[in-house]
């Protein structure tokens, strides 16, 4: 079991869910939440995720708080950067 602290879902794709959770993990699904990925398992987010924010024009920008630092992945999840 693992709480869920975040999410949002892509505005210009209502089947694509991003979940953040309190042990500082990302999931994705691209089903409305039928079926979920965990995103770049091996990067650490320095924390819980604490908000989930995916850009309105482009669903594969998503932004992620984890620990004290904002980190951004440009291709749908597969991998981050902190900002």
């Amino acid at each position: 079991q693992v709480n869920v602290y975040s999410m949002d879902v892509a505005s210009n794709d209502v089947f694509t869910i991003y979940a953040g959770t309190e042990t500082g993990f990302l999931n994705k699904s691209t089903d409305k939440g039928e079926s979920w990925t965990l995103m770049a398992p091996e990067y650490f987010f320095g924390g819980a995720i604490t908000a989930v924010v995916v850009d309105p024009q482009n669903n594969n920008i998503v932004y992620v708080s984890g620990g004290n630092q904002v980190h951004k992945s440009t291709d749908g999840g597969l991998s981050w950067t902190p900002k």
